[in-house]
This record gives structure tokens, sequence and C-alpha cells, in this order.
């Protein structure tokens, strides 16, 4: 693949957009996703059928999908509880050579779970910090000459060799981000709490 300088900058952007604000502009690009991604499904159904769309039908069903998409927001804040959760116990039960009992790791997972429910903020602000970081990390992975990548709109980037250098200065990168990244958004987070918003 041509290292594309448009695939970059989009990276870029939407890398350091994620890493420095990527609480205040997650639900509302959830919602935006959603409401899109159900507009297209309105539109594809109408082309394979040879109908027009009705207003209201790409309305209500964009709607649908943004309602969704806010309810799969929660449901991936708990998943991502839930599984934290799940393999610290794990990692926990193997340093000590045994495993835990399927009773003890459903606890935890629900626990956890429920906690990565009550603090999403937090839990926003590490997830978006780090998944931004990773984005730049990979943007900047395309510089490096070794670097051989694909893209589709159905799998995405896909990595096919990335060097040394490259992985360890990709690594660096997204350390440094994601800890930036979580004390500008948390600081931003007390601010606006402060501030009663």
């Amino acid at each position: 693949m041509e290292h594309a300088p448009v695939l970059i900058v989009i990276m870029l952007i939407f890398g350091f957009a994620n890493v420095f604000f990527g609480r205040d502009i997650f639900r509302p690009l959830l919602l935006a996703y959603g409401f899109i991604a159900g507009i297209l499904l309105v539109g594809g159904i109408a082309e394979a059928t040879n109908t027009e769309a009705s207003a209201l039908a790409v309305v209500g069903v964009g709607g649908m999908f943004a309602l969704l998409s806010f309810i799969v927001y929660y449901l991936g804040l708990a998943l991502i509880g839930g599984g934290a959760g799940a393999l610290v116990l794990m990692f926990i039960a193997s340093l000590f050579g045994t495993e835990p009992s399927s009773v003890l790791l459903f606890i935890i997972v629900v626990i956890c779970a429920v906690v990565a429910l009550i603090f999403h903020d937090y839990v926003l602000i590490l997830a978006t910090a780090a998944a931004g970081a990773s984005m730049v990390a990979q943007a900047i992975y395309l510089f490096f000459p070794d670097t051989r990548a694909a893209f589709s709109f159905e799998r995405g980037l896909v990595f096919l060799n990335v060097s040394t250098p490259a992985l360890v200065i990709g690594a660096l990168i997204t350390l440094i981000l994601t800890g930036l990244g979580v004390y500008m958004q948390f600081k931003s987070y007390q601010e606006h709490q402060h501030q009663g918003y």
C-alpha cells in the first residue's frame, strides 16, 4: 500500500482528538455514527428494492440506530470492566498456580462491570486516551520505510510488517500520549465538575 498522506493525517487528527478530548466527543460521535448507520441501511434497502426511501423512514431508523448505539455504549463499558476484572483475577490466580472458581469469577466480573458503569467517565477517559495514542502510533508506523500495510473498508488498516524500531517508538509514544491524555482529560473533567456541567 502507498502510504497515503490523507490517511496519515486523518489518523493523526482522530488520534490526537481522542487522546485529549475523547470523553467529551465520544458520546456525540457514537450517536452520530449510529444515526448515519441507520440512514445507510435505509438507503441500501431502498436501492436494493428499487424504491424511494421516505424521510420518515430515514429519520426513524437513524434515530433507532442512534439509540441502539447509546445502549451499546453502556453495554461496552460493562464488558470492558467485567473483562478487566476477569483478566486481573486470572493473572493473580496464575501467580499462585491455581484457577479461580466459576462462582468467584462470575462475582468479580459482575462487580467490575458495575464499577465500570458507576465510574464510566474515568473508564472512558482511560479507554479513549489509550485508543487515540495507539492510533497516533500506527500513523507514525507509516513513516517507516519497512512498514507494509493494507487498507480496506471492511477490515480497516491492517499492518503486514512493522520494523522493530517502529514498534519501540510506537510503544513509547503510546505510553507517553496515554499518560498525557489521561492527565489532560481528567483535568478538564474536574474543571467541568467544579463548574457544575
